[in-house]
């Protein structure tokens, strides 16, 4: 048995993690980022976010999850546990840009720009800028190692509690690590000041934006579904703490498909435990029609 039932108007959503969005957007480091708009870096085609401060606004105060696709660097040879940087799918982006929140950079074209406009003083100075860092990096590094290497000895000095303590085993300061000196380059910051009037628009499938919408605009957090066989997955909350509540597909208003496709829907969806939604917009009325398929079984 199969039940079809459209998707209840008051089955809105709540956000609980509004207490840890005010706690980090409390932060004076975020505060200035609530006054601006986001760059989103559009490099081969792909929507790219790099800031880990705008990654946290994005999920907490817009609900824009994204994907990690970077490796990380203490652990480059796996691909399980993802970080930077974050891509963003197309209606998140069509999304961020209608409502004023993001605009685009068309990454290509503004470092070509900056590198025809730059001047032999701008070179030199960027130069300048990139060795002082470096310096001080190096510094850091070294009072680092000199406070562990003061530490160690002051450990060396006192008696140990049991025979068996050994401080060469029990030791977990490691102070001669490699150095890993971070030289940031001055193209991300001047890229922060493009005019918005630049950004380029997104081309985005009309039918799967509004459904996005849909269900954006209801609370839920909206993520790629290609695990599930689906468009999106909603979740109830940050995906972190929540279960998705639906499997949403995308359909033409007046398209066409064959009951086995609703069976199949269904039987998915109860089997992970969720619903498998169909939506569709009305051209004539502009409207989003959204039904949820359960199968129940029989008997």
């Amino acid at each position: 048995m199969i039940n079809v039932v459209p998707l209840s108007e008051n089955k809105r959503v709540l956000i609980t993690n509004k207490i840890l969005y005010s706690r980090i957007m409390s932060d004076t480091s975020l505060t200035p980022m609530e006054t601006c708009s986001i760059p989103i870096y559009l490099v081969a085609s792909h929507y790219l976010i790099y800031d880990h401060k705008t990654v946290i606004q994005l999920r907490l105060q817009y609900r824009i999850c994204g994907s990690f696709i970077g490796t990380l660097p203490q652990a480059p040879q796996q691909n399980i546990f993802l970080g930077l940087p974050l891509e963003l799918m197309q209606e998140e982006v069509a999304w961020l840009v209608d409502q004023g929140h993001a605009y685009i950079v068309n990454d290509k074209l503004r470092h070509q720009l900056y590198i025809e406009n730059s001047t032999p003083e701008d070179v030199l100075s960027f130069k300048e800028k990139r060795m002082a860092e470096a310096m001080r990096q190096n510094i850091e590094y070294e009072q680092q190692n000199a406070q562990k290497r003061n530490l160690v000895n002051f450990l060396k000095n006192i008696t140990p509690l049991k025979s068996s303590f050994d401080l060469q085993e029990n030791n977990a300061i490691d102070y001669d690590l490699p150095r890993n000196i971070i030289i940031p380059t001055k193209s991300a910051k001047s890229l922060y000041t493009m005019p918005i009037e630049l950004s380029p628009k997104v081309h985005v499938d009309p039918s799967k934006y509004s459904v996005w919408k849909y269900f954006h605009d209801k609370g839920y957090y909206i993520t790629p579904g290609l695990k599930f066989g689906s468009h999106y997955l909603a979740y109830p909350g940050d995906p972190l703490r929540y279960h998705s509540h639906f499997l949403v597909n995308v359909m033409e208003w007046e398209e066409e498909f064959p009951i086995v496709n609703i069976v199949g829907g269904g039987r998915l969806g109860t089997n992970v435990k969720k619903a498998w939604a169909i939506g569709a917009n009305n051209p004539d009325t502009n409207t989003i029609h959204v039904f949820t398929i359960e199968w129940t079984g029989f008997g």
